[in-house]
């Protein structure tokens, strides 16, 4: 079976008017920006708000009874973004019968799932990438996290998928490697938010919104520590990558006595078949000592290694 076509966010400004009306019931919960403002108010009102909402409107809403209790600081806000599921979302009729679901039910694909999850925030991390010894699968694992409005963190750790690697000739499968990632990925996508593997067909149709946090500066010591925090992995995720960019133009103490040079990279990168032989290529270049020119250089090899290894970016 071929995976359902990935549907593009909506924009609400030209959504259904299922979606619009039941926005309009978010509006009195709404400041002039968009956002639910609440960390003014106490637990029990904000519960009683979750509650009439929910009544009110059909949506889906993963993590909303989560974020909604976190005690977050003042200078937080909650930006609900609706997304409206299309008929190739999900698995359905003859599909979900040969996946042997329930009558009536369907299963969200991996596409939608990430999706989700991509506008959710959520971080993926390859942990493991390749042959389980001991089962003879091949397997994938990451580990993901999700900022709570508190500026805690909510994870899942060394989660993912094993498939066979051969056919029943003994043949290697086509594309398991990128098959087994993208399931991974949707399996600990699903997990983290609290996604079911599947649910009734008109459960599902409805819109699903998620409540993205936003942290302002200036309005308390906690979060500005949140952004600095952002900002922290931010500049580490481009460091994996880009590194400190020295401008060395004489011969790099780094690469004396036989050490790791550019063009020894350059075959590593060319040379990776995996993502996670990628991401440790990558964490290598950050703590080496390379010119402007390099870095570039390797950096675009690296990019263009992902594309080729069909690595789908969260």
């Amino acid at each position: 079976m071929t995976e359902p076509k990935q549907q593009a966010l909506v924009d609400t400004a030209s959504a259904p008017l299922q979606p619009v009306g039941a926005l309009d019931a978010l509006k009195p919960m709404l400041n002039t920006n968009g956002e639910l403002e609440l960390s003014s108010l106490g637990i029990g009102e904000r519960v009683q708000k979750f509650i009439e909402f929910r009544e009110k409107c059909g949506f889906n809403l993963p993590l909303w009874d989560t974020a909604i209790l976190s005690q977050f600081p003042k200078g937080t806000t909650l930006v609900p973004v609706p997304i409206v599921p299309s008929k190739q979302d999900a698995w359905r009729g003859d599909d979900a019968k040969k996946m042997k679901l329930k009558d009536g039910h369907v299963e969200p694909s991996a596409d939608f799932i990430l999706r989700l999850a991509n506008i959710a925030g959520v971080i993926l991390e390859n942990v493991f990438e390749g042959m389980n010894q001991e089962t003879g699968l091949w397997s994938c694992r990451y580990d993901a996290k999700l900022q709570l409005p508190n500026g805690e963190w909510l994870t899942i750790q060394n989660e993912g998928k094993d498939q066979t690697a051969y056919n029943n000739d003994g043949t290697k499968a086509a594309h398991v490697s990128e098959s087994t990632r993208k399931k991974a990925k949707r399996n600990v996508a699903k997990n983290l938010l609290g996604i079911p593997t599947s649910m009734p067909e008109a459960e599902f149709d409805r819109p699903w919104v998620i409540l993205k946090p936003v942290f302002k500066s200036g309005e308390s010591i906690e979060t500005d520590r949140i952004i600095a925090e952002r900002k922290q992995i931010n500049d580490r995720a481009v460091g994996l990558l880009y590194g400190q960019t020295v401008d060395v133009q004489v011969e790099h103490p780094a690469n004396k006595d036989g050490e790791i040079t550019a063009e020894t990279m350059k075959a590593r990168i060319r040379q990776a078949k995996s993502i996670g032989e990628l991401d440790e290529i990558k964490k290598a270049l950050g703590a080496m000592a390379l010119t402007n020119e390099e870095r570039k250089v390797l950096g675009a090899l690296v990019i263009g290694k992902e594309d080729e290894l069909g690595e789908v970016k969260l």
